[in-house]
């Protein structure tokens, strides 16, 4: 599983947790990671990274910066806008499916995109904690989810997410 987390510098840095526990740090940059995205298996890690989009590869983990050439900005105010949901905070979408698990007001909920709405949303949890940053597993029967309850963070994977459970 990979994840950001502090570094002893204080810089959000990509770390791996090998499945007998063991967490490795496995970028060093002098500044924060964000928004990463893992490739389906599991090789190419795409991040925002100062203001750019950047990528690192197995084994090394080397920074490569992704060119940028936009041939037009989009006019200003938005000309057309949507309503995603009261303080929808985050989301992943699972691609092969248009399944789409959301953070808003601190719970997760999962719903379906059809013709450009989201349908059939359920909550999927139900704490006294505040979740956040959902991310479907590659082969979509977990996610993985922050909770910050009580002074602490968490990381919960969960599954199978397309059941009737609550987390």
């Amino acid at each position: 599983l990979l994840f950001v987390r502090e570094d002893s510098s204080g810089n959000a840095n990509l770390h791996l947790l090998s499945s007998d526990g063991s967490i490795r740090q496995l970028t060093r940059f002098d500044a924060d990671i964000t928004f990463p995205s893992v490739s389906g298996d599991g090789s190419v890690v795409c991040f925002e990274f100062q203001g750019g989009l950047s990528t690192v590869s197995a084994p090394d983990w080397v920074r490569v910066e992704v060119p940028l050439d936009c041939a037009a900005d989009l006019p200003f105010p938005v000309e057309e806008q949507g309503y995603a949901g009261p303080f929808l905070e985050s989301f992943d979408l699972l691609s092969d499916s248009g399944t789409i698990a959301m953070a808003s007001t601190g719970e997760i909920f999962c719903g379906d995109l059809s013709d450009g709405e989201i349908v059939d949303v359920r909550r999927l949890t139900d704490t006294p904690g505040r979740e956040g940053s959902p991310a479907w597993s590659p082969d979509g029967t977990m996610l993985a989810f922050t909770r910050e309850w009580v002074g602490r963070s968490e990381l919960v994977l969960a599954g199978p997410v397309l059941s009737e459970s609550v987390f």
